[in-house]
Order: structure tokens, then sequence, then C-alpha cells
């Protein structure tokens, strides 16, 4: 799974803006109490929206997130973990490009955390789990590209660009209200000597 045969994302500001983003995106204003599909609330993240309006991304993308995302996050129970994550994967230029006209967007890892490959790690490590109990979800090659190419997508088009200030506002308010549900929890992630990263779970 190269990055030659991600999706072009140096276009996608101007692509998702094109697509009508600004309205078929999910209202994060008013989703932070939806109910989580986690089997326990460890991050921020589980206290957030469990789905996403897709109906203006791509077919492909559309098809990935019914017969893809969902089964295996759902099954997995960290479909809430994964929507309101901060990793955005990042081409280089749109990512310098970015910087450029949002700097501020940057400026907590814990808001929005750029990385080169945090989503094809974690559909790899997905992919490179063995069987344990006959029902847990085998990716396909072909299946673990179209879920990489998904979440780098969505990423993108929720978290970046024209709905980077909304998305800020989402995930301060879940960093909040973890802080104040699990006040012991968020020292060992944010406070604590051997901090644990939230991206990597």
């Amino acid at each position: 799974m190269g990055h030659k045969s991600a999706l072009n994302t140096r276009a996608l500001p101007w692509v998702l803006a094109m697509a009508g983003f600004l309205f078929c995106c999910p209202d994060l204003e008013a989703s932070v109490e939806l109910s989580s599909t986690t089997t326990s609330v460890l991050y921020p993240a589980d206290l957030g929206p469990v789905e996403i309006d897709v109906s203006g991304y791509p077919p492909e993308h559309q098809n990935t997130y019914r017969e893809v995302f969902l089964k295996v996050f759902g099954f997995l129970r960290t479909t809430s973990r994964v929507i309101n994550s901060p990793v955005v994967e990042f081409d280089p230029r749109l990512e310098e490009a970015e910087r450029r006209l949002r700097p501020e967007a940057f400026s907590d890892p814990r808001i929005l955390l750029a990385t080169r490959d945090g989503w094809k790690k974690k559909v790899e490590e997905i992919r490179r789990r063995p069987p344990c109990c006959g029902a847990c979800p085998v990716l396909s090659l072909q299946e673990a590209k179209a879920l990489w190419k998904f979440l780098v997508y969505d990423s993108l088009a929720r978290k970046t660009g024209p709905r980077s200030e909304a998305w800020s506002r989402h995930r301060m308010r879940l960093i909040e209200l973890f802080r104040g549900r699990y006040p012991e929890r968020f020292n060992e992630i944010y406070a604590g000597p051997n901090k644990i990263k939230e991206e990597e779970k």
C-alpha cells in the first residue's frame, strides 16, 4: 500500500469544497454526546459520534464506509475512536500548504496530529492481526487499500480546510468532557511521565 496508489491529496481541499462538503459533513457542533460503541471509554475520541455522513463522498468511499469501515471497526468496537481521532495523514505538499494557511490548526497534537502514514499503519496492523475467533474481520489486500484511502480522504475532509475550526472546537469539547469525567485517565494520557499516545491505540 505505497503512497503512489493513494488518492491525490494535494488537490483535496479544492475538490472537497467543490463537492459540497460544507453541506454534507456531520454537524460536529451538536454531536458530542452520541452514545459510544467502544467497549470502554479510554480516550476522548470514545465520547464522540459513532457514525458520519458520507452521502457527499465519492461512490467508492461510500461503499468502503458501509462495507469495510463499519464492519471492521464495528466489530472491534472502536468506531467512535477512529471517527474522532486527531490523526490526519498528509501528503507533504498538502501539509505545507495547510500549515501556511492555518498554522494555528497544528498548534496542539491533541486536536490535529499530522502524520505521513498514521492511517496506513493502523490498517496494516488490523490486516496482519491473526484470526482469533472465526468471527473477527479479515481484510483482503484490496479491502485494506480501500479502507486506508477512505481514512485518509475522510480525515482530510472533516479536519482540514474549511472544516478546520469546527474540528478544533469538536476535539476540544471531547477533551474537556473527558477531563471532567475521567481525570485520572486524562492525566495518564496527557500529563504523566509515560504519556500514552492516543493515535497509537
